[in-house]
Order: C-alpha cells, then structure tokens, then sequence
C-alpha cells in the first residue's frame, strides 16, 4: 500500500504520464479479494455492517496539483493525524520526536531512505492499526488486514536487509515486529521461538547487553535509547519464555544495562551532553509503566530459571522469591496500583488496564511459583503457605477475568479500548481455573464423604469456578480455545457439583467485579500475558474429554 506524504512534499516535475486503471471495485472489497456488485454501498458492505466504508476509487483529474491531492487526503486519513497528534499516549523503545522528524525528512527526498527507517515505520503503522479501538469509525471490519498488510511490508524489509547487515533500527523493526505477534494470540507458539532467539543474538552482537557507561564515544542520549531497547527485549524474552514454559534466551547475569530513566521524550535530545535525573513516577511519564513492570518481569525471569532448572531447587529458595515478588510490588507507584474496582472509572481506560495487567501479572507469577507445592501440602503442613497462597492468587485471578469481561461489554469502560485489555478468553486465567478444579477435587475427595456440610471456602471457589465456566462457555462462539476450555470444565464441574452437595448448576455465579476476601495472605499484584509450564495442556479434542476422571490429574 502506498503511503501518503506529508503537504511539504516537493511538486513531481512533468514526466511521461502513466495513466492507472480505475480499480472497479470498492476499496474493502479489493482489500479482501472479494467479487464487488459496484452498488452504494455494495452487498459485502452492507453484510458486515461497513456502508460508510464503502468507497470506490476516482480518477486523477490531469494536471491537478499533487500536493493538493495529498493534503486533502491527509485531512482525511487517520494514521497521518494520529502521527502528528501531541497528546497522543506513547511508549516505546524508539524516541517519538525523532520518528516524526525523519518522518518529514523521508519525504524530502525518498529515494534516500533506508530500508530498516521504511520497515520501522510500517511496523509503527501495523502496530497502531491493530491496537486502534475496535469501535473506530475509520477501519471498521478493516483494521486487522491492514495491520496484518503493513506487518508483511516490514518483514520484506526486515528480510531485504539480511540479519549479516543488521543495525540498531533493524532491530528496531525486529522487536515490533516481534510484538506484534505477541499481542496477536494466532501467532502465538513455536514460531516465536526462532524469532526472539536472532532478536537477542543480534542484540548481543550489538553490545546492548552491556551498559553504556562502558562506551566512552557514545552519547548520552544513544546509550539511553540503547538502555530502552534492550529493557524491551528483556520483557518480551521473559513473558515469551514464561508463557511457553520454556528457559529464557537472555538469562540473569548475560548482561549489565541498567534500566532506563523515568523520563519523557521532551527530557532527551541528540545534542544533549548529559541525562537529566530521573522524574518521580507519575501518570504523566508514560514511561513508568514499562520500568515497573520490568521490576516485576526481574523477580519472574529468576522464577522461570528456576522451574525450568534441572536441579532441585530448596523451598527455601522458593520463600526468598516469593518474599523478593512481594517486596517489588509493595514499590509498585500509587497511581498504578489496582486497589479496588470501585474507582477504576475514575482513571482513564489505559491507567486502568495497566493497573489489571501488574495485578494479573503478579498473581500468575505467584501461583506458578507454588503450584509445585501443592501435592506436598495434602501432608506437610510445611507447604501450607504455598497452598493458601496459590489458591488465594488463583481466586483474584479469576475475580479479575470476571470484572474484565463486565466492564469489556457494550456500556463498559473497557470496550472502546478492548483491544488494549487483557481478553476474557485468554490463557491468562486457565492456570487459575485448574488449580481451584484440582485444589476442590482433593478437598472432597479427601476431607469430607459424606456430603452433609459444604465449606464456605468450598463454595466461594465453586462459584468462582462457576463465573468463569459461563465467561468461557459464552465466548466459546468467537474462540476455539474458550470452547475447549468450557468443554473441560464443564466435565470437571459436573463431577465437582455432586460432591459439593449440589446436585445441580442453580448455583448462582459470582457477580463480577465483587472483590475476593478470601484468605489473608493475599498480595495484590501484577499482569499476565502468558502461559508457563505448569499450565496444563488444553489443546485436546474436546470428544477426547468425556471421560475425566478427577483421579487422572496430577498436582
């Protein structure tokens, strides 16, 4: 697809004029290769609910002004106004004043760019496209093609330039390409493996491993964004790693780069000969987030080593990290912590996500860091601590997944910006669900037979269990994995039910968004966005499941 220049662009001199063909169809129906009946709005349209999207194509009228042309077309295009846009949030490895700078200077003359600048904007372009609103008026039904379009473009030019010849900005394009295909969840698996895998080698190869105070001809402001670049990567290797339940590429001690400073892009610049200190954390340094949330991704990279360590690891070891997590959240700043969801309209929709992504990131590190633990308990009460504080993780994960799909329907909060939020369906909360399924299965099978009584504990965890089944069995129509999973935890809960003294599914779900005070030893706590490995395996045929028994799983 072409892109649009600035209204600075100079006037094309008169050449031998090459006259297009008019494409016939309208403008979405060329996009997705569909046969287009030429009506206002054509059937396709009109289909998906996208008339006002309909547009044809209209001859260039001879001898009109191509600047002219381009700046009517600016006025209309979104991505040229969200470019230029200054109170745009914003937060990267990249320096935004620099983007748009070359931005203008690419269309002075661009014959001269190079190819790593024109892949790092493409992949700007898909990354801004795929995370825009669902409800934008501008790509209704087309945001996911185009951003899968200008994701191909930069990967053309990422392969044109050859990782022998790679640079800094090459690897720019790398690492958003990279995240791209983290955020979109049908890429997610092996085929992120061999990617982040060259990502870190070429890092390496490039010194970002190593801080740049030990590179006296570097400048302040290129070891800056050096420092975040590198901080980037780290996050992406260990969420990656953490989520496939496989060792990290970059591991605790390969490097020395200090986090970067808590600082906006006005505080940096290329003439600079010194950085400024850091700012205090606050909602208006976009940067904060990210450098919390590494705090976090620190403590989850030695956890990650560790489950993935062939040598037995002491429960003591398992308590330091345990009391390390515990410690980096009570840093976490003020205005990103998740206190309550009673107030969280009072935050804009973004604070808000970012609030649920460090609380759900927290809590799925702690119930990976004791899920272990939990065949040990059913007989030392030395391991205890590890039961009550896995499940109590577990059950704000699933008070989260409830919220989240509350305030993500129409009338919500979240729903303009559900693109940004952890979704319902997600692998996220699966490692919640099984640990309540097996932690209940042990409790009536080992605690109590006759079935005269039910704990309140019990209950509060079945009605959790029972939130959660409904969430997924209801977007099982729009995801293949949530029908699985429904289809799981329905066996599971059919066999659950009896045993609870409830002979039948009246049970009234957990109203969400209704905070869980169950237990005491409860941090609240971080984001997810994975899967590790002691997640269990829910890609089976759903046919394969009808026969569970509660005995077949392990702890």
């Amino acid at each position: 697809m072409d892109l649009v220049p600035p209204s600075n662009l100079p006037a094309i001199p008169n050449s031998t004029a090459k006259r297009n063909r008019v494409p016939l169809s309208c403008n979405p129906c060329r996009i997705r290769k569909l046969r287009c009946d030429r009506q206002q709005p054509c059937h396709n349209c009109m289909a998906r609910g996208s008339g006002n999207l309909c547009i044809y194509a209209n001859g260039v009228t001879q001898g009109r002004d191509v600047n002219d042309s381009a700046s009517q077309y600016r006025a209309k295009g979104p991505i040229q106004g969200r470019l230029c846009n200054e109170d745009l949030f914003y937060r990267s490895s990249t320096h935004w004043d620099n983007v748009l700078a070359e931005y203008q200077e690419h269309w002075k003359n661009p014959s001269l760019t190079s190819l790593s600048w024109l892949g790092l904007l493409y992949a700007i372009f898909s990354l801004a496209i795929y995370f825009l609103p669902a409800a934008s008026d501008h790509y209704i039904g087309l945001s996911g093609t185009l951003a899968t379009l200008y994701h191909a473009r930069s990967g053309q030019c990422v392969t044109r330039i050859g990782a022998n010849k790679a640079n800094l900005q090459t690897l720019q394009v790398m690492i958003a390409r990279c995240v791209f295909g983290f955020s979109n969840r049908e890429d997610w698996g092996a085929g992120l493996i061999p990617d982040i895998g060259a990502i870190v080698r070429i890092a390496m190869r490039l010194g970002l491993h190593r801080d740049p105070s030990h590179f006296p001809n570097m400048t302040p402001f290129q070891g800056e964004m050096r420092r975040r670049i590198w901080t980037i990567l780290c996050q992406i290797d260990t969420l990656s790693s953490f989520h496939l339940g496989m060792p990290a590429a970059i591991r605790t001690g390969d490097g020395d780069t200090e986090a970067p400073r808590n600082l906006l892009d006005t505080d940096i610049d290329e003439a600079m000969s010194e950085l400024p200190p850091s700012r205090p954390f606050s909602q208006h340094v976009p940067l904060g987030y990210m450098l919390v949330k590494n705090d976090i991704l620190s403590v989850m990279k030695r956890v990650v080593e560790s489950l993935n360590s062939i040598h037995e690891k002491r429960y003591e070891v398992v308590l330091q990290l345990d009391r390390d997590l515990a410690q980096v959240y009570a840093m976490i700043p003020a205005y990103l912590r998740l206190n309550n969801w009673e107030n969280a309209h009072n935050d804009p929709p973004y604070l808000v996500l970012q609030k649920v992504q460090l609380d759900t990131l927290y809590h799925q590190i702690v119930s990976v860091l004791h899920r272990r633990y939990l065949r040990e308990a059913r007989s030392d009460s030395k391991y205890a601590v590890s039961e009550q504080r896995c499940v109590d993780s577990s059950m704000v994960l699933l008070n989260h997944q409830a919220t989240i799909y509350k305030k993500s329907q129409p009338g919500g909060y979240l729903n303009p910006n559900f693109r940004y939020a952890i979704p319902p369906e997600g692998m996220n909360f699966t490692l919640a669900v099984m640990v309540l399924c097996l932690y209940l299965q042990y409790r009536t099978k080992t605690k109590r037979k006759d079935l005269l009584s039910v704990d309140t504990k019990d209950q509060q965890l079945f009605q959790a269990l029972s939130t959660s089944h409904a969430i997924w069995k209801h977007l099982s129509n729009e995801h293949h994995e949530a029908g699985k999973v429904a289809n799981v935890l329905d066996k599971i809960m059919g066999q659950l039910r009896p045993r609870l003294s409830f002979p039948d599914d009246r049970l009234s779900a957990l109203e969400p968004g209704v905070p869980f005070s169950y237990g005491e030893s409860s941090h609240i706590g971080a984001q997810s966005t994975t899967r590790s490995e002691s997640s269990l395996n829910l890609n089976i045929d759903c046919t394969e499941s009808g026969g569970i028994e509660m005995s077949d799983f392990n702890w």
